[in-house]
């Protein structure tokens, strides 16, 4: 790809579930934003870190998954990639997909493609915090 990804898929004809191992180039990188109508997928950062934004009720959630962890997008959800430099990614597609499911999501591109990498670690540290916060007034209650 131009950005330096190498990707490999296998994607089953059968029922169109896929599997995807993606490695980063040497450079950080937005992938593309977009949902799926039915798809629910896994990721695993297997090498590295990424951060996944997700367009969820009009707001940009933005998490990073780094080395060893896991994290589900369901269906419906537009959701886009930052690969940081020379990280492994293992994407699992799977549900109950008719056909091809993949649909672009501009909007989400529009926000994240306009900022600085700073700008975007920033919206995740504050996801995280918001989180922890959340976390806490649970606990208290």
């Amino acid at each position: 790809m131009e950005n330096g990804e190498k990707r490999f898929r296998q994607i089953c004809l059968k029922d169109k579930t896929a599997y995807i191992r993606a490695e980063g180039g040497n450079v950080g990188y937005w992938q593309n934003s977009h949902y799926h109508k039915s798809i629910r997928e896994v990721y695993i950062v297997q090498k590295g870190m990424i951060l996944l934004a997700q367009y969820i009720e009009g707001n940009t959630k933005i998490n990073r998954v780094e080395k060893g962890k896991i994290f589900n997008v369901e269906p419906n959800v537009p959701h886009n990639v930052y690969m940081y430099p020379n990280t492994v990614l293992h994407t699992v597609k799977y549900g109950e997909v008719e056909e091809y499911d993949w649909q672009e999501f501009k909007e989400l591109d529009n926000i994240l493609k306009n900022k600085t990498q700073e700008q975007i670690e920033a919206l995740a540290k504050q996801n995280l915090e918001n989180l922890n916060r959340l976390c806490e007034v649970k606990i208290n209650e």
